[in-house]
């Protein structure tokens, strides 16, 4: 099994890769974030060429802060995911048991005959999919 880092060990590690960027790097990161990573416009904004984005993503420095990025960015999202279900946003809700409780039977193409769900439940995702169509 694969050794999973420490992540105030990984993270100190990423913070130690990140003052190695320069200040372009550093500024084209920040922009890359705020456009929801979306690559040609941080380059359009910075005026980093495509190019020079790519090289920079085969430097190890670069692409792990990068990738921390992203992930944080990913924890977030989840976050609110959660946030919505707790609240009872019903298309929060199936969509996670669309995409993380397919062992149980949910998924798209109408496999929500579910091992382990209540029948109020498979009912009322039969509803909501039939309001939907």
């Amino acid at each position: 099994m694969a050794q999973v880092a420490h992540p105030t060990r990984a993270r100190a590690r990423t913070i130690k890769m990140e003052e190695d960027l320069t200040k372009l790097q550093k500024n084209f990161l920040r922009v890359l974030e705020n456009q929801g990573f979306n690559v040609s416009a941080a380059c359009l904004i910075t005026g980093v060429g495509r190019r020079t984005y790519y090289n920079w993503m085969k430097k190890e420095e670069f692409a792990e802060v990068a990738s921390d990025q992203r992930e944080a960015s990913i924890d977030f999202t989840e976050s609110q995911l959660m946030l919505n279900i707790r609240d009872g946003k019903e298309k929060s809700i199936f969509f996670f048991l669309e995409h993380k409780g397919q062992s149980r039977g949910y998924g798209k193409g109408g496999q929500e005959v579910a091992h382990g769900a209540s029948p109020a439940l498979v009912e009322l995702i039969r509803k909501y999919k039939k309001k939907e169509a």
